[in-house]
């Protein structure tokens, strides 16, 4: 099952920062204990979507270096990237 992970640059009602999108919540206790354990994990949006800000931060010059150098993945309102976790089959 992927993931998504979003840093997040200029999403109204959102503070910057990294955010994870779990697909299948089962899997939030087991990326918990394999992350940083100073993260936050503080659930935001509406009630059921499964997204938690990790990290209020401004990732936009780390979006740009992950991102290949593109000034694109900066410049926009989030960039993506996928996480996958192997023990929950879709």
């Amino acid at each position: 099952m992927v993931h998504a992970a979003l840093m997040v640059h200029r999403v109204a009602g959102l503070e910057p920062g990294l955010y994870l999108f779990l697909r299948e919540p089962l899997v939030l206790a087991d990326f918990r204990s394999s992350m940083h354990p100073e993260w936050l994990w503080q659930k935001k949006g509406p009630e059921h979507l499964p997204l938690y800000l990790l990290l209020p931060y401004d990732l936009r010059a780390i979006a740009k270096t992950i991102c290949c150098h593109q000034d694109i993945a900066a410049d926009s309102c989030f960039a993506l990237g996928m996480l996958a976790h192997p023990s929950v089959s879709e």
